[in-house]
């Protein structure tokens, strides 16, 4: 059904946002209907299983965000931020483009393709961004802070358990001191102790849980409670899109200036073939729609590539977060060129500015 809808008391300047979308998004001679339907197009009337498990994870996982905020709040304060390894020419040249990155989740395609062997033997020169899950991998393969100096390591999860057995190798004591480590607010305290215990420094931010400009925003509350002559504006907010990958694409481009960015264990999914029971987020699915077998199993789809001409399977969560990502390289497309060699659900999008092509390629095209 369409209706007429006024708005009463649309501030100008947000209607003047919308027109400059509305023109940026390729709809400046279409009526506002057409471009309103591509606005929510990914919002749902009912809650897809993808929402309802995350709504579920926030809901359960609250309480120890909080926990391990508080826990945190101390080092933080007196500690650094993201802010303090920003580049001095990314605040006076912000659209200067400081190179290329690479960014490595713990997918299976970074194994089964020796994604880690291939890098560590080559003369590239751009950042390295890892994931807390491939980063011993990483150090074991030879992709090392000694041959590539500029060498970051993002943790967001909030699981003592998980998160500290990442960190828990003698390779990890051993390059310490020349990674930075960059830290959600609400990780697990014993995963700052590892590092800090093994000469390594931690750069803090807030993740971005809702809308913080709202009132009752959390991460307002979050930001505001370390404001100080430091940090003024309290601890910088950004977004993570509810995955470490998507968060480190977040932060190479826009805090370091990256916009040349490679995704290898990007995956997002699992190999044909694997049973489902075996599958990630499996239990958290048949939990939240009550044991639902048939439901469940109707969940998990598989999907062809066809750049990299192989089959993946995907539940909600990976199908969300594949659809949170594309809107990430919407929104930066036109300044950040990203290239995927993982084998998995990530397949190639020109109108993104989002090519799939073999890591090899990469290398050998991005090694300056």
């Amino acid at each position: 059904m369409k209706r007429d809808i006024y708005i009463r008391g649309l501030p100008e300047s947000t209607y003047l946002k919308l027109l400059k979308k509305k023109d940026n998004d390729g709809f400046r001679d279409d009526d506002w209907l057409p471009f309103l339907d591509y606005l929510t197009a990914d919002i749902h009337i009912e809650d897809t299983p993808g929402e309802i498990i995350q709504q579920g994870t926030k809901a359960g996982l609250f309480e120890l965000w909080m926990k391990n905020f508080v826990e945190n709040f101390k080092v933080i304060d007196e500690g650094k931020s993201v802010s303090d390894i920003v580049p001095d020419v990314s605040k006076s040249e912000p659209e200067k483009d400081l190179g290329s990155a690479i960014i490595m989740g713990r997918g299976p395609s970074i194994f089964t393709l020796k994604h880690l062997e291939k890098l560590a033997a080559s003369d590239y020169n751009g950042a390295i961004f890892t994931s807390d899950g491939i980063l011993i991998d990483a150090l074991k393969h030879g992709v090392t802070p000694e041959k590539f100096s500029n060498y970051y390591c993002l943790s967001v999860d909030g699981n003592s358990e998980k998160i500290w057995k990442w960190y828990d190798d003698r390779l990890v004591d051993q390059y310490a001191n020349k990674i930075k480590f960059i830290l959600n607010s609400t990780v697990a305290h014993n995963v700052y102790q590892r590092i800090k215990e093994v000469g390594g420094e931690a750069y803090w931010f807030n993740a971005m849980m809702d809308y913080w400009p709202g009132q009752e925003s959390i991460t307002r509350v979050m930001s505001a409670s370390l404001r100080g002559p430091r940090r003024p504006n309290g601890l910088v907010r950004i977004a993570t899109a509810g995955n470490c990958g998507a968060s480190l694409w977040i932060q190479a481009c826009s805090i370091f200036r990256r916009f040349t960015i490679c995704l290898i264990g990007l995956d997002m999914g699992y190999p044909d073939g694997m049973p489902l029971e075996q599958t990630y987020y499996y239990d958290k699915l048949f939990k939240a729609v009550q044991g639902n077998m048939e439901f469940v199993k109707a969940q998990f789809t598989t999907m062809y590539n066809p750049d990299f001409k192989c089959t993946v399977i995907q539940d909600p969560i990976f199908k969300h977060y594949t659809s949170s990502f594309y809107e990430l390289l919407a929104a930066g497309h036109r300044v950040v060129k990203t290239y995927n060699s993982s084998h998995g659900a990530i397949v190639g999008r020109p109108d993104l500015s989002l090519a799939c092509i073999p890591f090899e390629e990469f290398l050998s095209r991005f090694h300056e």
